[in-house]
């Protein structure tokens, strides 16, 4: 009887046990389930049954300044998210906000320079402090600055975001849209150069024996690519470069290895140093393999065209272009371009020619018309049966808040023969180049007053739609598809244009690849004077003053990009004065925030120091170095960025001992100058200035410097 009881009785034990409610925390991981395991009506951490459990132990607060250097303020780098990030003007858009430190106080979360009202509240989460807006986009088309703003003990709370208002469909989750279509994101550059040639200053021509002829300046203008080969204007010669055989970039090389050869090989014709010595620009019938240069004359030498017979382009080595002839002008030309059999050149001061050139290279004037109002023709481009040119003359005399630039010119040129102006309109710029879409827009690059974007679809009332205030000085503009790529003096600017009235920054990167790094002045291979662009799908061509750069673009990019626009300082020291104060102003070009660091370094405040940059806006940071002459390391001030294009960078501290005061003599010099006059004479000779001739003693000096791009 007693071994029957002992199944039995446990039997009922097990069937009692399963009918018992046990607590929230019975079994592992039912504190962090999301369900009410003992049906109580309370779940998780919430229910006390959880009091204890590892799943609901206190979150340690998050403490953003821990590895802060000494000497450094605190930068609490927050998260900010957009949902979403593009809408329609109207729709609704969410922030979200987490600091990762437990305090924070004066929080501001500002949409388009404008805080929200009311003030961001913040609560604790996950050690840190999360907050939430929601609001409508009552705002006008474009990418509009989303900054959140907060005081932490010793420093600053920090977080960017783009939010962007646009007319065009949001994309899949995953993808952006840029240039008119979805494309995926990704974390890499925009601008991917892959290709350079080099054009330093040379001594000799490539090719002539020692003692030839000087050099120039070899600044690449213009640049075509043709067939299998780069036809090139370098200011004295028309040069054919194989692409093929360029130096290539390679972004994973290490620093300072390898650089180009200090001379490229090229096919080279030279312009004739007794007459057309120049190129200011070069205009190429590719079909007729026929090339012009033009020049607008200077240091008292001619102006006019030279004609060239180009080489077979379809494989290397290529044969030297030839020399054919020239139309001397008494003015000059400044840019020309070929189409329809036809050679369309802007005529200083204030015309517009029309050529034909046979295939002797003789040129035949068909057409000249003068433009009312002009002081400066400059840039000439045409697309089907229009034609626009630009003046790049100043215009002082038009009135308070009118533009007192240069002058867009538009043309009916369904007679290519004979183009015959319909209207003009101010511009805010002094128009150096011109680039047009598919849809009735121009685009033209001002200078200092930036990018300028036309609506020409009425060929009789042509209108500003756009006026983009650049950092640099616009120089060229290339224009395809929903592309648009501009040189900006200092950086090259890759805008998304394909949406009217709401042209986006991209990117805007300085090119600097150390690489190629110099000599110790020169610590960066980086943009400095930007000339010509080219854009044929997302392939590019970039000039510098003495490079040119093949690439691709790559859509989709979206981090940051670091621009140092301060690349080298230099400072006067002595024994007695060693701490000097200096600023490095650098811009973020990308479309998310840039973080970046002041390497650590001895002598030089403050060092360590983290920044976040906001996308597109410019940062000057304060240093102060110390010891300069005591201190011989301190030469560099190096920059870590999360810059994929390149994540370390450097600023040269360029160390003059002793230099000049107030009071000091100046030291002796030689400078070539022009226009010398002996009463109402002025002779364009080129003559000599030298500050220690007897002849100049006690005269005041005016020192002007001028460039042509």
């Amino acid at each position: 009887m007693t071994r029957r009881l002992g199944p039995l009785l446990a039997l009922l034990l097990l069937i009692w046990g399963c009918t018992q409610s046990h607590g929230e925390a019975y079994l592992p991981g039912q504190c962090s389930d999301g369900l009410d395991n003992d049906g109580d009506g309370s779940s998780d951490c919430e229910d006390q049954d959880c009091a204890g459990a590892p799943d609901c132990a206190p979150t340690a607060s998050l403490n953003g300044c821990t590895e802060t250097p000494a000497g450094a303020s605190c930068l609490v780098i927050a998260e900010l998210t957009l949902e979403p990030a593009q809408v329609r003007p109207g729709e609704t858009f969410s922030v979200s906000v987490w600091i990762p430190h437990a305090t924070a106080e004066n929080v501001v979360l500002e949409i388009a320079a404008t805080p929200i009202e009311p003030a961001l509240e913040l609560a604790a989460a996950d050690g840190g402090l999360r907050g939430n807006y929601s609001a409508n986009a009552e705002l006008p088309l474009g990418d509009h600055l989303v900054a959140l703003r907060a005081d932490v003990e010793d420093g600053e709370a920090q977080a960017y975001a783009l939010l962007s208002v646009t007319e065009q469909q949001s994309c899949d989750d995953g993808l952006v849209r840029e240039a008119g279509i979805c494309v995926p994101s990704h974390s890499g550059v925009a601008i991917a150069p892959d290709r350079m040639f080099h054009t330093p200053y040379a001594g000799q021509i490539t090719g002539l024996p020692e003692g030839g002829k000087e050099r120039m300046m070899l600044h690449p203008r213009r640049v075509f690519a043709v067939e299998n080969a780069l036809v090139s204007c370098l200011t004295d010669s028309v040069a054919i470069i194989d692409p093929e055989a360029m130096f290539p970039i390679a972004t994973d090389a290490s620093p300072f290895d390898p650089r180009p050869p200090p001379l490229m090989e090229r096919a080279e014709g030279v312009l004739d140093p007794d007459g057309l010595a120049l190129c200011d620009d070069l205009a190429l019938d590719a079909e007729a393999e026929i090339a012009v240069t033009m020049t607008r004359g200077a240091l008292g030498q001619p102006a006019g065209l030279t004609s060239w017979r180009l080489p077979d382009l379809t494989s290397p080595p290529f044969d030297d272009p030839i020399e054919l002839q020239s139309w001397i002008d008494a003015s000059g030309f400044e840019t020309g371009v070929f189409d329809d059999g036809y050679l369309y050149v802007a005529g200083k001061p204030d015309r517009l020619s029309v050529f034909t050139v046979n295939e002797q290279g003789a040129f035949t004037l068909v057409h000249e018309q003068q433009l009312p109002g002009c002081t400066g023709s400059w840039s000439v481009i045409k697309a089907g049966d229009r034609l626009y040119l630009t003046d790049a003359g100043v215009h002082p005399e038009r009135g308070d808040g009118q533009p007192q630039g240069g002058s867009l010119y538009v043309f009916d040129a369904s007679d290519p023969a004979a183009p015959m102006l319909q209207s003009s309109v101010p511009t805010w710029g002094l128009g150096k180049s011109l680039a047009v879409s598919s849809d009735g827009r121009v685009a033209l690059a001002g200078g200092e007053a930036g990018l300028e974007i036309f609506d020409v679809s009425m060929i009789d009332a042509p209108v500003l739609s756009e006026h983009i205030d650049t950092p640099g000085s616009a120089i060229s503009v290339a224009w395809s598809d929903g592309y648009l790529l501009l040189s900006d003096w200092n950086s090259m600017r890759l805008y998304d244009a394909s949406e009217p009235g709401n042209t986006r920054l991209i990117s805007a990167t300085d090119l600097a690849l150390t690489q190629l790094s110099g000599a110790e002045q020169d610590p960066q291979w980086a943009i400095d004077n930007s000339g010509f662009v080219a854009l044929n799908g997302t392939d590019f061509i970039i000039t510098e003053m003495d490079t040119i750069f093949l690439g691709t673009l790559q859509p989709g990019a979206r981090t940051g990009s670091l621009n140092v626009i301060d690349r080298r300082w230099s400072i006067s020291a002595s024994s007695e004065r060693q701490d000097q104060a200096f600023v490095l102003r650098l811009r973020n070009g990308g479309r998310q925030a840039l973080e970046l660091s002041i390497r650590q370094q001895n002598g030089l405040t403050p060092s360590g120091q983290r920044y976040l940059i906001a996308p597109g806006q410019q940062q000057a940071l304060e240093l102060q170095a110390r010891g300069l002459l005591d201190n011989p390391a301190l030469r560099f001030v190096t920059l870590d960025a999360e810059d994929p294009m390149q994540p370390e960078r450097r600023a040269a501290l360029v160390v003059l001992e002793g230099g000049l005061a107030t009071g000091d003599p100046i030291p002796s010099f030689r400078l070539p100058f022009t226009n010398r006059c002996e009463g109402e004479l002025c002779s364009q000779e080129v003559n000599c200035f030298h500050l220690d001739d007897s002849q100049w003693e006690g005269m005041p000096i005016l020192l002007a410097f001028y460039s042509s791009w």
